[in-house]
């Protein structure tokens, strides 16, 4: 019983394999924060992208360069230039205002899911010109 007790007593104040153990540990964890980085950051430039694409477009429209459809149609392609991920895009003209929305999913723009607990976000820009007089 002795030799047993000296066994696990030795065993316990061995330190061979302590930095594999606290990698193992801490590398999932690295990972993690990371990704969630990177899907933040993704996720910033993409609202950055929707903004500018939505407030180019309603200045477009504003000075009567174009009508809502073929905005609608220079909108989709330009964010093809800028992003892999569908969005939805809507000009809207009045009688005094041009409006332009943009917005997807951000369970669409974030390619790692570490941000699931946002299922159900959207993430969307919208930019109101005045019409320029004719």
């Amino acid at each position: 019983m002795k030799f047993l007790v000296d066994a696990i007593t030795r065993f316990r104040r061995r330190q061979d394999g302590s930095m594999a153990i606290e990698f193992v540990i801490m590398v999932p964890l690295f990972v993690a924060m990371i990704s969630g980085v990177v899907d933040l950051s993704r996720i910033y430039v993409d609202q950055a992208n929707y903004y500018s694409v939505a407030r180019d477009t309603a200045r477009i429209v504003a000075r009567h360069g174009m009508s809502d459809t073929s905005a609608e149609t220079y909108a989709t392609r330009r964010l093809a230039e800028l992003t892999d991920a569908e969005a939805e895009i809507d000009v809207t003209s009045s009688k005094d205002n041009v409006t332009v929305s943009i917005s997807a999913p951000v369970s669409v723009l974030a390619k790692f899911g570490f941000l699931d607990f946002l299922q159900g976000t959207s993430l969307s820009a919208t930019v109101v010109h005045s019409l320029e007089p004719v």
